[in-house]
């Protein structure tokens, strides 16, 4: 095979001004809008909101291709402090050559001669390529001089339903169990499902999607995008970029007229993908994030001609729905020198106990019982414990905390003391300005205790987290623990943050709100 470059019709162009690839612009949508199954993050509208979002904290390294005065492909590609890698990455969800298909292999080979002639790079990473893409097509017939610099890996699939059958994806939003959410959803105020199209509405939701996001995140012991400033104005980026094509997919679904799950997706060549979706987690003992499913699946019944992608993503409900999974790799091009023979061996030995760790990944993360173990696991790593600063979260007895008041107490609640009485959604809040109050390891017991009518209250001093107690109607005493009544309510567990003193008077605001001192009961 002849080396590409040694054509004479061919050179490339390494662009580093956004300003400059905004000027071809033409030519890239050409070859998108010629490629019947392109992905919506291959699309320029999508990545000049990237590039907006992200831009100012990376260095643009995208690779054109001419034949003679006509650009015949783009790589484009990104510098960052741990070297090159794909524009959009790690947001964009499938990432490819823009080309015809016809000239993959002759870009590509292109465009890697050319990064290769720069060293100021220590590992080039081209991640999130399908199997049908076509730098995967090209890496596997590159000169022999370029070949022995890439390793090709394999990565996480993606769950997809492909539409091979009639009325498919209405059967499955007809699922008794998708049936029975709604039904218990709708016991709290009528559904509306919507498909919001006007730009300035879905930026309103914005904010309520961002909100409910992170929540639930939180609540998972994750840390979400939606707390990036980068990742918001992505989001806010493609409703200015993408809607206007009628390629975004922005649906809320709203019980009495309140937004209980919200979807951000797209609708692309045929195929629906499932980028971004949430729920208030207030709702969660009813499932809105499944009834929004069963919405979603019958949007796309009517509306979706060949595919319905899940997209990359670990989270069980996808494999219970999906008829295919397609496979996925990461290609890695190291550089020339000794280094780079270094970092290429290195990826050689890691591909080949690559499939093998991602059959086992694969296998847990579709199994329920190793599911719920990795879980688990997961919560007690990251569960609730002290800092080594002694700022942490602590369990307080409650009687403990009412034997440090003075007898009679003076009421503090004021301008700097707050007292909520709250929900799941408010504990999400404290665990996002306080991190290490931290939810998982006792969600499914908060669930459990809010279903019940117990009520925890969290007081702020100076607009900081320092109490939450938690109450109930009945006495709730523990082996390790006295309840004490304030009122008609019982106080069972507390959970306090910073020093003695503060606690103290966070507790003693608490008492002061809920019941008077002589009304004050402490159990034997």
């Amino acid at each position: 095979m002849t080396f590409p470059v040694d054509n004479p019709a061919l050179h490339c162009e390494v662009i580093g001004d956004f300003q400059r690839l905004q000027e071809l612009e033409i030519y890239w949508d050409r070859f998108w809008k010629a490629d019947a199954n392109a992905e919506v993050f291959q699309h320029f509208a999508w990545n000049r909101a990237w590039w907006r979002a992200y831009g100012d904290k990376l260095e643009l390294r995208c690779v054109v291709v001419w034949r003679d005065e006509t650009p015949i492909g783009f790589l484009p590609m990104v510098k960052k402090a741990s070297g090159l890698s794909c524009m959009g990455s790690p947001d964009a969800d499938y990432f490819d050559l823009i080309c015809e298909r016809a000239d993959a292999s002759t870009v590509f080979a292109a465009a890697i001669a050319e990064l290769l002639k720069s060293s100021d790079w220590k590992e080039c990473i081209f991640e999130h390529l399908s199997c049908d893409s076509r730098i995967v097509a090209a890496q596997g017939v590159l000169p022999r001089n370029l070949c022995r610099h890439v390793r090709l890996t394999s990565a996480r699939h993606s769950a997809t339903i492909l539409l091979n059958q009639p009325a498919l994806l209405k059967g499955l939003a007809e699922k008794k169990h998708l049936r029975r959410h709604e039904t218990k959803l709708a016991k709290s105020g009528p559904l509306n499902f919507r498909v919001i199209e006007n730009e300035p509405e879905i930026l309103n939701h914005l904010s309520g999607f961002f909100r409910d996001q992170i929540r639930r995140r939180a609540l998972l012991g994750e840390t979400s995008n939606c707390l990036r400033s980068d990742f918001a104005a992505l989001l806010e980026g493609l409703v200015r970029e993408i809607a206007p094509l009628g390629q975004l997919r922005f649906c809320v679904l709203e019980q009495g007229g309140r937004p209980v799950a919200y979807h951000f997706g797209f609708l692309t060549n045929g195929k629906f993908l499932m980028y971004q979706q949430t729920f208030d987690v207030d709702a969660w003992d009813s499932s809105p994030g499944e009834v929004l499913l069963r919405y979603l699946f019958l949007f796309a019944d009517k509306n979706v001609s060949r595919e319905f992608d899940f997209s990359v993503g670990y989270e069980f409900f996808k494999n219970r729905f999906a008829n295919h999974h397609k496979e996925n790799f990461v290609l890695y091009l190291a550089p020339l020198g000794l280094a780079g023979r270094v970092k290429s061996m290195a990826r050689s030995a890691e591909s080949r106990f690559a499939p093998a760790l991602l059959k086992m990944k694969n296998f847990s993360r579709t199994t329920p019982s190793v599911l719920r173990v990795i879980k688990v696991a997961r919560q007690w790593k990251a569960g609730l414990r002290p800092s080594e600063t002694g700022k942490g979260w602590r369990e307080q007895s409650p009687s403990g905390l009412h034997d440090r008041i003075r007898p009679k107490p003076s009421p503090i609640v004021g301008d700097t003391t707050k007292i909520l009485a709250a929900r799941l959604s408010d504990l999400a809040d404290v665990s996002v300005e306080a991190p290490l109050f931290h939810v998982p390891g006792r969600l499914t017991t908060y669930r459990q205790r809010l279903a019940k009518g117990d009520v925890p209250y969290i007081v702020k001093l100076d607009n900081q987290p320092t109490l939450i107690a938690w109450t109930s109607a009945e006495n709730n005493d523990s082996a390790t623990t006295r309840s004490i009544k304030l009122g008609a309510r019982w106080i069972y567990e507390c959970l306090g943050r910073g020093d003695a003193d503060d606690v103290t008077a966070a507790f003693e605001g608490l008492q002061s709100l809920l019941a008077e001192p002589a009304e004050m009961e402490v159990t034997a």
